[in-house]
Order: structure tokens, then C-alpha cells, then sequence
């Protein structure tokens, strides 16, 4: 929370400290992030904050450590209090991940939906999801949160789940390729989880034309 303002270096703060840990220890260190909680305000339109840019960061350093898994908990905070008072939530995902990477139960779905690629097709952005991550699902009545980057701007758009590892988002006319991200809010509304009720994290992923 405390580096909202120097976002931009927070994954590669991370990953040291993580890798200075280790050499410590002499041994590679099952690592779990914790991905920030909801907080503060829910926008109108895609924004870009300090808390969703650390989330972000949060991201990246899970993809790129050897040993670490993401756990998100975007779905647990409040907007009125930077500790969220669910800790049983947050405490049992963890707990999953933990499982998975020191005890080696590899069947486990320990973790939410992890996007693997993405491309633009008949003006709709296909969105691969892991197997890993367990089969898709809509929590309410409608996918939302996700948003396209058109002309330089991000924009909230449709998506609907296709299969049990598929999000397709429609794209306005033309567009051949965007980045598209998913949760990109301080206080966002998730509703892409796996049958387990785990969340999809906040991401972001580069779709092109095939």
C-alpha cells in the first residue's frame, strides 16, 4: 500500500527482495503475493491509479519469480478500510497456493483463471485461459470489468465466457488488435471466478490479428 507512488519499480522490488531472500536461505522459497484488495472508490470508466498499477506490478512479479504463485483479493476489502476485515478469504487462498508450491499437491486448483493468450478474430478478442485455473464461470448476472484500448483509451466492452477456458470480448469496428484488462479498478466489481470460487486476478494482455 505504502508504494502507490513509485509503482513503476514495485515488481522489480519484489522480485529482490524475493531473490535476496532466497540466497539468504540458500534455497529456492515457495513465495505466495498477496494481490491488493478492493478500496476506495468504484469509477465509471476504466481508470489508471496507483493501487490498480501495483496490482499490476503484483502481477507481473508472480509470472516472473521461479517459486511464486498470485493469490487475488480484490473481492474482499472495503472501500472504507485498507485492512479488509475478511481475512479467512485471503488466508484460505493463500493457504491453496501454499499447498501447490511447498507440498506439491499438483492437481490442486489453487489459484483463479490465468490468462495464457489472447488475438483478435472477426472483431472479437478470444482470451485463453490456463487449465490450471480451473473451469470458468460468471459470478452475477454478467461478465464486467473488462475493458480495450482504442485509439490510446481504454473502454469498458462486452465479454461473455465462450467455453470453460474462454472469454470473448466484442470489439468495436476495426480494430485489429488492443490490449485488453480485466479488473482494472480500485474498488472493481469481479465477476470472472472458477467453479472453486476463486477470482480471475487483475491482469492485462496484448491481443492481436492472426
Amino acid at each position: 500500500e505504502s508504494n502507490v507512488g513509485s509503482a513503476a519499480t514495485y515488481a522489480d522490488m519484489l522480485e529482490a527482495m524475493v531473490q535476496s531472500w532466497c540466497g539468504q536461505w540458500g534455497k529456492e522459497l515457495p513465495v505466495v503475493i498477496m494481490q491488493l484488495p478492493g478500496y476506495m472508490s468504484r469509477h465509471k470508466e476504466p481508470v489508471e491509479t496507483g493501487w490498480t498499477q501495483i496490482r499490476h506490478q503484483q502481477y507481473l512479479a508472480a509470472k516472473h519469480l521461479t517459486n511464486a504463485a498470485l493469490a487475488p483479493t480484490f473481492d474482499t476489502g472495503e472501500y472504507n478500510d485498507i485492512h479488509p476485515q475478511d481475512k479467512r478469504t485471503a488466508g484460505h487462498r493463500a493457504a491453496l497456493q501454499m499447498r501447490k508450491l511447498a507440498y506439491g499437491e499438483k492437481q490442486l486448483v489453487s489459484g483463479g483463471p490465468m490468462p495464457v493468450a489472447a488475438r483478435v478474430k472477426d472483431g472479437a478478442a478470444v482470451i485463453k485461459f490456463a487449465k490450471d485455473g480451473g473451469r470458468l464461470t460468471v459470478k452475477g448476472d454478467a461478465l464486467r470489468d473488462f475493458a480495450v484500448k482504442v485509439n490510446g483509451k481504454y473502454q469498458w466492452a462486452e465479454a461473455r465466457v465462450t467455453d470453460e477456458r474462454t472469454v470473448t470480448l466484442t470489439l468495436p469496428e476495426g480494430v485489429t488488435e488492443t490490449t485488453v484488462r480485466y479488473g482494472w479498478d480500485d474498488y472493481p466489481t469481479p465477476t470472472l471466478y472458477n467453479v472453486e470460487g476463486i477470482p480471475a486476478p487483475q491482469f492485462e494482455i496484448e491481443a492481436r490479428g492472426k
